[in-house]
């Protein structure tokens, strides 16, 4: 059971929450009567700060409070073995997002080893002969602290690309972690559930077991032409700075490689680099949406095709038929 902690049920007019080393306080307001109201302001404390900031917005009775750092140790108690390392941790005003690693979900994906120089040497200008790669299941807790958003899970594929020279580990180029959300994105769910946490040893061993096929798919479905600059366009937010990079990392590729298996790696490191909750969420979303919806599309063309083969109709009597439809 997790310790959640609902403002109603506060008989205090404050409460102070450390997460991850930052101090988060939930003041009740007071009206001018002087009486306590059912509405809460929220202050944050920096890891390195002395000061309080207020953190816009007002929350009510209703919202309960759930620390990140809790949840993390909760999952490594459920799924048992070691964290590899520290979490990850990006705050973006009320919002927490924590990645980390355990050892039992450490892996081997042959498939990615002939194409991680490419993406090193793309991501860092800097191409090497030889390189390393240790990959593994990544976990990625996202919550806010202030009710903009459910507490939910994601599952990466996390790949540290680590240089070599002369079959040794060459110290003189620093190596290359990337976070690939996109891929598994389709896994993300809500994490909370009676006051439980709903994961299970067999549910996370299913995801990592589906990895190499992902990056198949991924793989086989090139990118349309102009994509990148339509998603911009139907992201305004998204930082033009971190757009450009995008583009030019894209522009550089041959275009036997221009697939949604590179794009998903170019977007998941910049936006990572950005240590923006909402880019990374938005983007992770984007694409996967995207390839479904493609995948989707060839399956349906499959079947029509397949259709008009086994009722010896020509194909373009049941193509009209399916668009009437």
């Amino acid at each position: 059971m997790l310790d959640i902690t609902n403002l109603g049920a506060l008989e205090e007019n404050g409460l102070s929450v450390t997460d991850f080393g930052r101090t988060w306080y939930y003041q009740r307001i007071i009206d001018p009567d002087n009486k306590p109201t059912n509405q809460w302001n929220l202050f944050l404390k920096g890891e390195h700060s002395s000061e309080f900031r207020v953190i816009k917005g007002i929350l009510s009775n209703d919202y309960s409070i759930l620390k990140t750092e809790d949840c993390v140790n909760g999952i490594q108690r459920a799924l048992g073995g070691k964290k590899i390392g520290k979490p990850r941790v990006f705050i973006n005003l009320a919002d927490i997002s924590a990645s980390f690693l355990l050892q039992d979900f450490q892996m081997e994906i042959a498939e990615v080893g002939a194409t991680n120089k490419i993406l090193f040497g793309l991501l860092t200008d800097i191409n090497i002969d030889e390189i390393d790669e240790k990959t593994a299941l990544s976990f990625n807790v996202i919550n806010s602290m202030a009710g903009s958003r459910r507490m939910t899970l994601s599952y990466g594929f996390f790949t540290n690309l680590i240089p070599l020279k002369n079959g040794e580990r060459n110290r003189n180029i620093n190596p290359l972690a990337i976070n690939n959300t996109i891929l598994l994105n389709e896994f993300s769910s809500s994490l909370i559930h009676d006051k439980k946490l709903a994961i299970s040893y067999q549910e996370v061993s299913d995801v990592k077991k589906s990895i190499a096929d992902k990056i198949a798919h991924y793989k086989s479905i090139p990118v349309p032409k102009g994509f990148i600059v339509k998603m911009g366009k139907d992201n305004p937010t998204f930082p033009r700075k971190a757009m450009k990079r995008i583009i030019s990392c894209w522009e550089e590729l041959d275009e036997e490689f221009q697939n949604f298996y590179y794009l998903s790696y170019i977007l998941s490191y910049t936006f990572g680099e950005s240590r923006n909750i909402a880019y990374e969420a938005t983007s992770r979303k984007y694409i996967s949406n995207t390839v479904s919806k493609i995948i989707k599309t060839v399956q349906k063309t499959h079947d029509i095709l397949t259709k008009a083969v086994d009722s010896k109709i020509p194909e373009e009597v049941v193509v009209e038929e399916q668009v009437a439809k």
